[in-house]
């Protein structure tokens, strides 16, 4: 029986070895799996490269690996790798006793060196080198530490490994960078670091997965356990290069530094991924080294080292010499090396302040004083000239607080011209009306002065400006009708009470309280140099109707002094008032003949109608009655006159809005004189033009044939 077994526990293994293929090893690890195995795995593997990785030729290399497991985590070359090694190999390299025996555990480490059998260095855990497998040079050396002997389910937890080792060639190409690929799919290999070990003076170059290595540029360990994602992770390998050195400095391209303020130099000594260089400066005086700083250089970031001149027993016009080297671990080094001279002496500037007026005074300002009182009225002029010893350029820069951003600048010389204002926290309209009343604080501006030669040195001045109060109050009137402010829909008309009010006014500084007032209306002064409280709420007097003026002056306690005047027309009163202008006739009246009677009206009042001309029970058409001051209208009726005398004509209206109506009766405006009248008048008339003529052709016979003729 004990013969069978272990002819069916070898063909059991046969059978397992043949069915697991060249990467049935390597195959990933389930999510569910990494969640509910504790990772107990340590141990590490070692590629080392023992020649260098020449192109196009055969490089030897070595390979060790040491891994140990603990005893709850199984294996993927059997099946049900949750369940712990120790139950994998009891139930299906064994009887599933429960127990584990020596033939058990001999079964496994078989099982266990035929997968280690290294026909794939990629499969095997390893990596490709230039699209390459590694090849044995020499037998494998493996050592496997099996599960020991016992229950399946003990107290002791026990662990399981192995070890090996190899000799292996890689094969380059005629590339001058090596690539080197280790496979990420999920193997148990992979679980512990592998560490590459190059030979002086190649590197570490670059890898995507930049973050999962450690170490040294030509000895790192990666852990590809670390990796996000199951993929390939592709190292490139190529030889050392010296560091590049990168350096600015304080003044950057100036050819001077200051002698007693700090110079610093940012450096940065950049090299391999893996690589930290060391730095060392070197600060020297006409060849005599007076100063040096030491350090590692930090990846990715700028190094500042920071000296004072005149600290290091420099003096002014020394020549100081810096020099920076940078070496990293194969000993190569790169240097930058720069001469300045110190300049000890600052640069000197004149400068002018001249302030214009808006009435055009000048006014010199002492430009040693530390507050300028400058009116917001006016213009300031200023005039800078800057020199310096060295005959460099030297930069001029003001800058003020007066609004965001406000800068001039320029070399030697700067001339230009501001003003400045009262800031927002004067009173203006954007406040209520109680705040705009209030007391309010002259504003202060801030103006810098910045000198600066091409070393570096700086003068600066500071000045304060005042800016003073020039601004008159602003006069903002409402003039209320009756009760309500005028507008287009209330205009004032004759009649109403009017009052003026100005409590919307304020001035940029001043209490209200400290204002005075003045105000007329067509000329006449009805209130003069009073204050607020008398001039806040004015009752103007009655007014005719047409148009009227109003003048309000206003000065605040620093005699600004501001005008506001305005116009508006007194409106006739709403209603009606007609009067009959004139009257036409079309031709003179008689009775039984047609006339047209034409009667030209003006209503005097506001307020729109319509009105028509009758006679007895004849009227013409309404027409439109306009409102004063376009009140004339035109109403024309023909009539046939009946009797002698005045005709009985009236003009009826009504009007448009509240319907208020009324008639004028008109006399005098058609009088018809009696037919017989007119007959003697026409016999009358007749009778002299016969006689008028019978008495001319009299005196002309007379003269051609009487005794006055003049016949000879």
């Amino acid at each position: 029986m004990t013969m069978n077994f272990a002819k069916s526990t070898t063909c059991f293994i046969i059978m397992t070895i043949v069915s697991i293929s060249a990467t049935s090893f390597a195959e990933p690890l389930s999510k569910e799996n990494d969640t509910t195995q504790p990772k107990e795995i340590t141990g590490h593997s070692k590629l080392s490269f023992i020649e260098p990785l020449s192109p196009n030729s055969g490089v030897n290399a070595t390979w060790e690996l040491q891994i140990s497991i603990g005893e709850n985590y199984g294996t993927d070359l059997l099946p049900n790798q949750s369940f712990g090694i120790r139950t994998q190999i009891d139930r299906y390299l064994g009887d599933d006793d429960g127990n584990l025996t020596v033939n058990e555990t001999s079964s496994f480490s078989q099982l266990l060196l035929s997968a280690r059998s290294w026909n794939n260095s990629e499969l095997a855990g390893c990596c490709i080198f230039d699209y390459g497998l590694l090849v044995l040079s020499s037998p494998l050396d493996v050592s496997i530490t099996p599960p020991p002997p016992g229950p399946v389910l003990s107290e002791n937890e026990s662990r399981w490994g192995w070890a090996e080792s190899a000799d292996l060639v890689a094969s380059s190409d005629q590339r001058s960078t090596r690539l080197l690929d280790l496979p990420r799919t999920g193997s148990i290999v992979e679980e512990i670091p592998l560490i590459v070990s190059l030979q002086t003076p190649w590197e570490l170059k670059f890898s995507a997965m930049q973050e999962i290595i450690t170490g040294d540029p030509s000895n790192f360990s990666v852990q590809r356990s670390d990796s996000p994602v199951y993929s390939t992770i592709r190292i490139a390998i190529g030889q050392n290069d010296p560091p590049d050195v990168n350096v600015n400095r304080t003044g950057g391209n100036s050819i001077s530094v200051p002698l007693d303020s700090p110079l610093s130099f940012f450096s940065e000594c950049q090299d391999s991924v893996l690589e930290n260089p060391q730095y060392e400066w070197g600060f020297s005086n006409n060849g005599t080294v007076v100063g040096s700083v030491s350090g590692t250089q930090t990846k990715n970031e700028e190094m500042v080292t920071t000296i004072i001149p005149s600290s290091l027993g420099f003096l002014s016009s020394d020549v100081l010499s810096a020099e920076i080297n940078c070496r990293d671990s194969h000993g190569s080094s790169s240097t930058w090396y720069q001469s300045v001279i110190v300049d000890g002496e600052n640069p000197t500037y004149e400068i002018r302040l001249t302030e214009i007026t808006n009435s055009g005074v000048e006014i010199e300002h002492n430009v040693s004083d530390d507050i300028l009182k400058i009116r917001q009225d006016s213009e300031l002029y200023v005039d800078i000239i800057a020199t310096d010893s060295s005959n460099l350029p030297v930069s001029i820069t003001v800058t003020s607080n007066k609004s965001q951003g406000w800068r001039q600048f320029s070399n030697d010389e700067l001339h230009f011209s501001t003003s400045f204002t009262q800031g927002s926290q004067v009173n203006g309209m954007h406040m209520p009306v109680e705040e705009r009343h209030l007391q309010r604080e002259n504003t202060l501006w801030n103006v810098m002065l910045n000198v600066s030669d091409e070393a570096g040195n700086t003068v600066e001045k500071t000045w304060e400006v005042l800016v003073e109060d020039s601004s008159a109050p602003v006069v903002m009137p409402s003039l209320f009708v009756n009760s309500d402010v005028m507008a287009p829909s209330n205009p004032p008309r004759l009649g109403d009470n009017l009052t003026l009010f100005l409590s919307d006014s304020f001035d940029d500084l001043d209490s209200i309280d400290d204002t005075m007032w003045t105000i007329s209306v067509d000329g006449e002064i009805y209130v003069q140099d009073s204050n607020w409280s008398t001039a806040e709420k004015t009752l103007l007097p009655p007014l005719e109707i047409g148009g009227h003026t109003i003048n309000i002056q206003a000065e605040d306690s620093s005699s600004n002094s501001g005008n506001l005047s305005f116009q508006f027309s007194i409106e006739p009163p709403l209603g009606f008032s007609i009067e009959v202008t004139d009257t036409s006739l079309s031709e003179k009246p008689e009775i039984g003949n047609s006339v047209i009677v034409t009667v030209f009206a003006k209503n005097s009042y506001s307020s729109v109608g319509s009105a028509r001309l009758c006679h007895l029970t004849k009227c013409s058409d309404f027409v439109l009655m306009p409102g004063a001051p376009f009140g004339d209208f035109t109403l024309q009726l023909e009539v046939t006159p009946d009797k002698t005398g005045d005709l009985d004509m009236s003009i009826e209206w009504i009007g448009t809005e509240d319907g208020e109506s009324g008639t004028i009766e008109l006399s005098g405006v058609i009088n018809v004189a009696d037919g017989q009248d007119n007959d003697s008048n026409h016999q009358i008339k007749a009778f002299l033009l016969v006689f008028s003529t019978l008495a001319a052709m009299t005196l002309m016979a007379n003269r051609i044939w009487g005794v006055n003729s003049m016949k000879p």
